[in-house]
């Protein structure tokens, strides 16, 4: 289930592409319910289009079609209990109105509640109708007075009250009940005082006057703003031949970066193991005046004295321990060397144990770091051996890639953390060139954050990687073949079936499918296709199969869960019992990422790695034996760019990147990886309007696939419809402002609510003018320096697009963690001003006294 900050009429491309309606919960917030892969391609359009998304955690995917299994015996049993007519009138969240004794009484009603979409907006609208109806929400936080006090409308000073206090508020618990009573009593509401007395200690009777203290409004008219331009795409530039749109990873040397000599003020923080390059950097860097802490892999936190501690590397909770104890001892970290990546030994030989002292250690770190060091500026350097094949012989190790994906969102989402990766080329302990390695990694370190972002050490050379445009005309000889048997994963998806057809159409080929939903038999697909009561996505796939075999196609659907090695290798013998052999495979499977990392659980990333990484390691295995023309692996051009929100994706992707690499240093077949741009019309942004000249439609996308494997034998490729160039430099910066756009149109005003907070008026110009964006946000005014966001009715997707706001206005970034700590006008002005502050400290050229400009709006990248 995905909550989205949309109007209902927003979301149709979305309901008829698989997922469902779940709820209405205010004008501009529903939720969409339906299957993973639906709701994970929704998730993808909506972020690329600018919508604040937000997973929800659950269960199941309620008021969707996949309930629809257990609504016939639901209603069964519902028609075996006695029901009554209602004695306290309700609002019904089937129609928004109030129940009637036909519909309370009704087992078929009750089905149509689990089954529909709940309509609690409307239902507010019915409340909200009458101007003396006071609202309490009864249960724990204050999520439905947030959405009731957005719909109500201007003027209405009705109160609004919650029995329990926010979850951020737990001191107010203790005193919520009787405050909430007092409010009520206050708004008009007779309370049972016997019922009430003895349930709060100390209570006592007091006279008070019959009126309440003040009745004062506080409203005024809404400000006007003028509507944000919408990004676009520069149209002097004009389209890109497709034959301009590639571009292959290349390495150029590099000057070799000057010694460390001294301090450069500020603690590192250097993660290692005993007797290992990271322990001997740490030795070097104190002998030069630095100071140094070090942390050693463990099975449990501790203090060992001198600087050094030992932590559990993939635990948040033990980095957060260190992080404390650190600046406890030494000061505030400015720089950490990251060397956990560095050989391999023991257990650590699995891909479980890689990741956990890789991608899941660095993810762990940086999610301690965004709440202990938020606000100060900071270098991540990551030293790892087996990422990059430099020479064309260097061995690798696809597992460890992924940090590479991992570190190109980093800086997207913590703006005040560079984050950069040195390749090496591990030396023996006491060696020559393990001094002259440990020097060049202390250089790196010292060259802090504005050094090249990935680098790789071969022997003294110094190696910088980069991507070369390359051309790719319309090709000659192909690896294609007439009547060929090929294998596509992910195969009832938009990309895969728009590649299905065009190798049906062009090539005459025959064609396994991989899916891993379950699907009807073949003698029942006319059947479906034609039926109204079949899912609208479900009739569309069937109608496309339909259509492929109409056009002469072969096809065998199959369903397998393509991380599951039994089942993959199952599929693969039927494969070939049915058409003789296997000509190629194209795994094109793969789950959305979405999600900031501060939020994200392990669970989460694993799900998006389990289709990219334990998927591509079945299918290789599963085919070993096959004498394959070739592999085509779907990346994305997240893996070069990164993507925010996107650091799980962006690092899955880049696996693939590197088994590609891998096979090919092996020459044992011809992988290739394309680092695909976002498709128009399908995949992860069906439904979403790109803008002209940017995304490639199914035909362009078919026709490079026929153009790259008819090329050299080149591992990986990008395809990028923009200047790549223009695409990482789109996303070097977090435009917030870009990527979660603000709607135009001003909210209706209403008055502020009673709070537990006294009113405080903005004092200084910047307090004003926060002041006045909040009450845009929220439709209250006035807003107090001293008002907490979400009392106000604020929620995280909100809190979001107002820092976009912030950032286009003041042309400063703050970090979401710093607002979600402390939500209020003063606080935030504070950390504007801080930000200002550093800014002229860091550009002394600069014109203090200028009016900050809002960068210019461009458009985030889509990316596949």
């Amino acid at each position: 289930m995905l909550a989205v900050s949309l109007p209902e009429a927003e979301l149709q491309p979305w309901t008829v592409a698989g997922c469902d309606l779940a709820a209405v919960n205010a004008p501009g917030l529903c939720v969409l319910s339906g299957p993973s892969a639906a709701i994970d391609a929704a998730e993808q359009g909506l972020v690329q289009r600018g919508a604040a998304v937000r997973r929800l955690h659950v269960s199941h995917a309620f008021h969707s079609a996949l309930v629809e299994p257990a609504l016939a015996e639901f209603e069964a049993l519902l028609g075996r209990v006695p029901m009554s007519e209602p004695t306290i009138p309700f609002v019904s969240n089937v129609s928004g109105r109030w129940i009637t004794q036909a519909e309370a009484c009704s087992p078929g009603y009750w089905t149509r509640h689990m089954r529909g979409t709940v309509r609690f907006a409307a239902g507010l609208d019915t409340l909200l109708a009458e101007p003396d109806r006071a609202l309490l929400e009864v249960g724990p936080g204050e999520t439905l007075c947030s959405l009731a006090r957005r719909q109500a409308q201007p003027g209405d000073e009705r109160p609004i009250l919650a029995s329990q206090s926010h979850p951020r508020r737990p001191d107010l618990n203790a005193d919520q009940p009787a405050r909430c009573v007092a409010q009520l009593w206050v708004a008009g509401i007779e309370v049972d005082a016997q019922a009430f007395d003895g349930q709060v200690e100390g209570c006592a009777r007091v006279p008070l006057p019959s009126y309440p203290f003040e009745r004062q409004a506080y409203w005024v008219a809404a400000p006007q703003h003028a509507s944000t331009p919408q990004a676009a795409v520069d149209p002097a530039a004009g389209p890109r031949d497709p034959a301009d749109w590639f571009y292959v990873p290349a390495w150029k040397r590099a000057e070799p970066l000057a010694p460390v000599s001294g301090a450069e003020g500020g603690c590192i923080l250097v993660l290692g193991d005993a007797g290992t390059l990271g322990e001997r950097l740490a030795e070097h860097l104190r002998s030069g005046g630095i100071p140094v802490a070090f942390a050693q892999a463990a099975e449990a936190f501790a203090s060992l004295g001198g600087a050094c501690y030992a932590v559990r590397p993939g635990d948040s909770s033990d980095h957060a321990r260190l992080l404390q104890a650190v600046v406890a001892e030494l000061g505030p970290v400015t720089a950490i060397c990251h060397t956990w990546s560095l050989g391999h030994t023991g257990t650590d030989t699995d891909a479980a144990g890689i990741q956990e002292r890789g991608f899941f250690s660095l993810w762990a770190l940086v999610q301690a770091l965004g709440s202990s060091q938020a606000g100060r500026k900071l270098s991540i350097t990551v030293v790892a051996d087996q990422l990059e094949d430099v020479s064309g012989n260097d061995p690798l190790h696809p597992e460890k890639a992924t940090l590479t994906g991992l570190c190109k969102v980093i800086p997207q989402e913590y703006p005040d953390i560079a984050c950069r990766v040195l390749d090496v080329v591990c030396a023996a302990n006491g060696t020559a060139a393990q001094a002259r390695l440990m020097l060049q990694v202390a250089a790196e370190l010292h060259a802090g954050r504005g050094a090249d972002a990935q680098v790789a050490y071969r022997g003294a050379q110094r190696w910088v990687k980069h991507h070369e445009p390359v051309r790719r005309d319309v090709p000659g000889v192909q690896r294609l073949r007439h009547g060929g048997v090929y294998v596509i994963t992910g195969g009832l998806g938009g990309i895969s079936l728009a590649l299905a057809r065009h190798l049906a159409v062009r090539w005459q080929a025959q064609l396994v499918l991989v899916s891993r939903s379950a699907w009807p038999a073949r003698t029942e697909w006319a059947r479906l296709a034609e039926s109204a009561d079949q899912p609208q996505k479900l009739r569309a796939t069937l109608h496309e199969l339909l259509d492929l075999e109409s056009l002469g196609a072969q096809l065998l659907v199959l369903q397998a869960d393509v991380a599951d090695g039994p089942a993959i290798s199952a599929a693969m013998r039927k494969a070939r019992e049915h058409f003789g052999a296997i000509h190629g495979v194209i795994h094109a499977a793969g789950q959305a990422g979405g999600g900031l990392m501060a939020h994200r659980t392990r669970a989460a990333v694993q799900s998006v790695f389990r289709p990219k990484l334990d998927g591509t390691r079945v299918l290789m295995d599963a085919t070993a034996g096959d004498a394959l023309d070739f592999m085509v692996l779907c990346s994305s051009l997240t893996a070069i760019v990164g993507g925010f929100g996107q650091a799980d994706y962006a690092a899955a992707n880049a696996y693939l990147d590197a088994v590609a690499a891998q096979a090919g240093r092996d020459g044992e077949r011809f992988v290739l990886s394309i680092n695909w741009d976002a498709w128009r019309e399908v995949g992860m942004a069906a439904g979403q309007a790109l803008p002209e000249g940017v995304g490639i439609t199914p035909e362009q996308g078919a026709q490079a696939i026929e153009r790259l494997l008819a090329g050299p034998a080149v591992a990986q490729t990008i395809v990028s419809t923009l200047a790549l160039a223009e695409q990482v430099a789109r996303m070097r910066s977090p435009a917030l402002s870009e990527l979660l756009p603000f709607a135009a149109t001003p909210r209706r005003q209403h008055a502020r609510p009673a709070l537990q907070t006294a009113y405080a008026e903005p004092a200084t110009e910047l307090e004003q003018g926060l002041a006045a964006l909040w009450s845009r946000f929220l439709g209250i005014s006035p807003i107090g320096v001293n008002d907490n966001l979400f009392e106000l009715g604020g929620d995280s997707l909100l809190a979001l697009q107002l820092l976009a706001q912030v950032r286009a206005g003041y042309g400063v970034d703050v970090h979401p963690s710093l607002l979600f700590e402390a939500p209020t006008v003063a606080a935030l002005s504070d950390l504007i001003e801080l930000r200002l502050i550093e800014d002229i400290e860091n550009n002394p050229d600069a014109d203090p006294n200028a009016e900050p400009q809002p960068p210019e709006r461009n458009p985030a990248p889509a990316t596949a």
